[in-house]
């Protein structure tokens, strides 16, 4: 039976057998939402009493459960940054909804959040790509409540998840990455060697700044990559790479080695010089005096390289797009591509990188095209 108390504010009961005396037993839960919501809900309870897995919901608030799905599932399972983005979202989220009980928490209660969510808090509109963190981060959240038997449903199921924007990857032509080498021939062999290696190997920024020289084996060309460098809350942090599928083995070109190896020669001779001054790292790339780089460090030396030549501007990570959309238009197999970036599946880098194959496949049939009518 439903009652409705006020505009959206509903009771329900229902029956749920007889006690030892005989004595008719019912379930009274307020429901706040729409009348079609508050029916289904009542069909939910109906179900889970007959399969006897009804659970009476509690009196948790949205942010006391975030903080024991932090304790339970997210600080022992997940990344330091990863940890870190969802501490970032959580304090938002919970400005609005943290002091909500969650077994009053439905579809309208996050309807309501996501349009304040929308607008960040300077008042700009969020991207749709932005919303969709939050929207995960609270799905996983009420997830784990349901797992817990805190809540009996998700509610946020219920939204329409936003659809991801996908913006095609800006990057240099072939004509372009010759320039910026070009360029490089002009610079410091540290300048060089960072963004070479980085375009060669087409490694992420944190995997080439956690590299150490036991790494990479210049005399059989060959790249471990199996760490990573990030900074995260103010502080950086050395870890393993991202997935199983990140750490990996790349066979590097003739030219890059060359220029690995003037490198080495260089910081050899500098950390002679230097002696105890010198900070005794063994990464491969460092501070002048042989200290841990910062992670942004790449970022800047990309960028004077680009202002000074007067060169298209991309960020430090659009290197590693660059280095796939070469592999694309020399013919190398997706399979190989998708190995060599360290993605998880080949699907992956075929949903990066479809506009890049679509563009290879025209090319190919313009030039059968071409064979054909001659």
């Amino acid at each position: 039976m439903i009652t409705q108390l006020t505009k959206e504010k509903y009771k329900i009961v229902v029956d749920n057998g007889f006690d030892l005396n005989g004595k008719r037993k019912r379930i009274f839960e307020t429901f706040y939402g729409s009348k079609k919501e508050a029916k289904l809900r009542e069909l939910e309870i109906k179900k889970s009493v007959k399969y006897g897995d009804y659970v009476k919901t509690c009196s948790m608030t949205f942010e006391e459960l975030t903080d024991r799905y932090f304790e339970d599932y997210v600080i022992p399972n997940l990344s330091v940054k990863t940890i870190s983005s969802y501490k970032q979202l959580s304090k938002r989220i919970n400005g609005i909804l943290g002091q909500y009980l969650i077994k009053n928490i439905n579809p309208l209660t996050l309807s309501d959040l996501y349009k304040k969510l929308r607008l960040s808090d300077d008042g700009r509109l969020i991207t749709n790509n932005t919303l969709l963190h939050y929207y995960n981060f609270i799905n996983g959240v009420l997830k784990f409540g349901v797992s817990m038997q805190l809540i009996t449903s998700n509610p946020n199921e219920r939204i329409r998840r936003p659809k991801i924007v996908k913006n095609e990857i800006e990057i240099y032509t072939p004509d372009e990455v010759k320039k910026l080498l070009k360029c490089l021939e002009k610079e410091n062999i540290k300048y060089q060697a960072i963004i070479v290696l980085a375009l060669d190997s087409g490694c992420r920024r944190s995997e080439l700044l956690g590299a150490t020289w036991d790494d990479i084996n210049l005399e059989t060309k060959t790249f471990h990559i199996n760490k990573s460098t990030v900074w995260v809350d103010g502080k950086i942090i050395n870890k393993e790479t991202k997935n199983p599928s990140s750490n990996r083995t790349i066979i590097l070109t003739d030219y890059t080695v060359e220029i690995m190896k003037k490198y080495k020669e260089g910081q050899v001779t500098k950390k002679q010089l230097l002696r105890d001054r010198w900070g005794n790292s063994n990464k491969i790339f460092t501070t002048e005096d042989g200290n841990q780089m910062f992670p942004d460090t790449p970022s800047k030396i990309l960028n004077k390289i680009i202002v000074k030549y007067n060169l298209k501007k991309i960020s430090f990570h659009k290197l590693r797009h660059i280095s796939a959309s070469l592999q694309i238009y020399l013919g190398i197999h997706s399979k190989v591509i998708s190995e060599r970036l360290g993605h998880s599946n080949i699907s992956t880098t075929m949903n990066i990188y479809s506009h890049i194959f679509k563009t290879v496949r025209q090319e190919t049939a313009d030039k059968l095209n071409h064979l054909f009518m001659e």
